[in-house]
C-alpha cells in the first residue's frame, strides 16, 4: 500500500488518532451537497467570472469530491474539462486534468483508461510538440506503483524529477516520497530513508507540508517494518498520528490503520493486527474503493493463514471505545459508553450469571428497584445485542439465564489493554 498525500481537511478533534473525524465527515457531507452549476457556469454567462477562473473552481471541485472518494462525481465534472481544454488548446488546464484523472482511474483500477490516456498523451506529444509536466510524470509513477510495476514507476518519477522547477518544493516532496515508496519495495533502505531525509527538509520550508511530513512519516514506517525494527516502526506512526490531529484526511486515516496492521502482522502481534486491518476493511467500499479493497483482502488473507480465527471479541480499551467481532468486524461504541461498560463488565466473567441489581449497581450506581429499572435494563440489552449480534433473532453473546445476564461462556474474548 502507497502511503500518498490525498487530501487536507482543516480542523481537528481531541486525541491523537481517531482525531478529526468528524471534519472528514462534515467534508463528506458538504461534497454531497455540492453542484458543479454552482462553481460558474452561470456566472461565467453573465460576464462576472472568466473562463479561466471557470476552469480552476471546477478543478476545486473536482479536488473536492476526490478527497471524500466521490470518484463518480469528480468525472462528471473532469471529462468535459478534457473536451473542453483539448478543443481551446489549454494544455495547462489541459495538465492539470489529466493527473487527477490518471490518479482517479488507479483508485478504481480502471487500467484500460490509464492505457488509454497515456496513448492519447504520445499522440498530442507527436501532434502538437509540447512536453509533458513533471506533475504529469509524478501520476504516471503513481499509476505504475499502483499495478506494482516498479521500476516503471522509477523512472516515471526520475522524469518529473527532472521535469519539476527546483523551486516547486512541494511537488519536488511528493516525487521523492513517491521514489522513496519504490526504493521500500527495492529493498532499498538506506536510500529510501536518505530520500525521505530530504522530504523533511522540504516540509520545514514549506507552508503547506503537514500532509506530505505524514505521507513520509508512514513510509518511513514501513521501511522500518521491513528492517523488523519495530519500535521505530511504531514511533514514527505515532508521529503520523499527531500530525493527523492537525490536518486530518481519510486517505491518511486508512493509511495509518493499514500500516499499523502490517507492522503487527509482521510482529506476529496477530489480534492487533486483525483489529487495525478489520478496521480498515469495514471502512473500504468495494465499489468506491477497489483498489484499496483488494489490498486489504490480500492482507487480511496473510494474516488468516498464519493467525486463523481463534477468538470471537477483542475489547479495545487502548483507542477504543471499540471492539472487533470476529464476523462483524470493528464495532464503534464512540457516544455508547454505557453499553461499552455493560459490554465490558459482562465479559470479564464469559459464563457467570450477573443479577439485575449487580448490574443496575455497577453501571448506573444505583440501588436496585424493579418497577424503574426493569424495563431501562431490558432496552439496554437490546440496543447492546443490536451492535453485536451477527443474528439477531439468536443471540450468542448476551444471554438471559435465570436471575440475570451473563455473555456466553463458549465465546473467547480478548482485552486490548496496551
Amino acid at each position: 500500500m502507497l502511503s500518498l498525500s490525498f487530501c487536507k481537511i482543516d480542523g481537528g478533534r481531541k486525541g491523537p488518532f481517531w482525531a478529526g473525524l468528524g471534519q472528514i465527515q462534515l467534508m463528506v457531507d458538504r461534497a454531497a451537497c455540492l453542484k458543479p452549476e454552482w462553481w460558474g457556469r452561470e456566472m461565467v454567462e453573465r460576464g462576472e467570472l472568466s473562463v479561466r477562473d471557470d476552469f480552476e473552481q471546477q478543478l476545486k471541485l473536482a479536488r473536492l469530491h476526490m478527497r471524500v472518494y466521490e470518484f463518480d462525481l469528480a468525472l462528471e465534472i473532469l471529462n468535459p474539462q478534457i473536451e473542453e481544454t483539448l478543443k481551446q488548446k489549454r494544455w495547462d488546464v489541459y495538465f492539470k486534468v489529466i493527473p487527477l484523472l490518471l490518479r482517479i482511474y488507479s483508485e478504481m483500477n480502471q487500467f484500460d483508461e490509464i492505457t488509454a490516456l497515456k496513448e492519447s498523451l504520445a499522440d498530442l506529444v507527436i501532434r502538437e510538440g509540447i512536453e509533458l509536466t513533471g506533475t504529469l510524470f509524478y501520476a504516471l509513477g503513481i499509476c505504475s506503483a499502483y499495478r506494482n510495476r516498479i521500476d516503471e514507476a522509477e523512472a516515471y518519477v526520475d522524469r518529473a524529477l527532472k521535469a519539476l522547477p527546483k523551486e516547486d518544493h512541494r511537488d519536488r516532496g511528493l516525487a521523492l516520497n513517491l521514489l522513496a515508496m519504490v526504493y521500500l519495495h527495492q529493498n532499498k533502505f538506506d536510500k529510501a530513508l536518505e530520500l525521505l531525509e530530504k522530504v523533511d527538509k522540504i516540509c520545514d520550508e514549506i507552508s503547506d507540508g503537514v500532509d506530505l511530513r505524514i505521507s513520509a512519516r508512514i513510509t518511513r514506517a514501513l521501511i522500518y517494518r521491513n528492517q523488523k525494527s519495530f519500535l521505530k516502526a511504531l514511533e514514527a506512526l505515532e508521529d503520523a498520528e499527531r500530525l493527523f490531529a492537525i490536518e486530518p484526511c481519510l486517505y491518511t486515516h486508512l493509511n495509518i490503520l493499514y500500516a499499523k496492521g502490517s507492522i503487527y502482522l509482521e510482529m506476529g502481534e496477530y489480534t492487533e493486527a486483525r483489529f487495525y486491518l478489520s478496521a480498515v476493511q469495514s471502512m473500504v467500499n468495494h465499489k468506491r474503493l477497489p483498489h484499496w479493497a483488494e489490498q486489504i483482502e490480500k492482507k487480511m488473507g496473510e494474516l488468516n493463514e498464519v493467525a486463523g480465527t481463534d477468538y470471537d471479541l477483542v475489547i479495545d480499551q487502548v483507542e477504543g471505545p471499540a471492539i472487533l467481532e470476529k464476523r462483524l468486524g470493528k464495532i464503534d461504541f464512540r457516544s455508547q459508553f454505557i453499553l461499552f461498560e455493560l459490554l465490558n463488565f459482562l465479559a470479564r466473567s464469559p459464563g457467570k450469571v450477573y443479577s439485575k441489581s449487580n448490574i443496575v449497581e455497577t453501571i448506573w450506581h444505583e440501588k436496585y428497584e424493579p418497577q424503574r429499572h426493569d424495563n431501562k435494563l431490558y432496552v439496554t440489552i437490546k440496543r447492546l445485542r443490536r451492535m453485536i449480534e451477527p443474528e439477531l433473532r439468536r443471540p450468542s453473546y448476551i444471554l438471559r439465564k435465570k436471575g440475570g445476564y451473563c455473555l456466553s461462556g463458549s465465546k473467547k474474548v480478548v482485552f486490548r489493554q496496551s
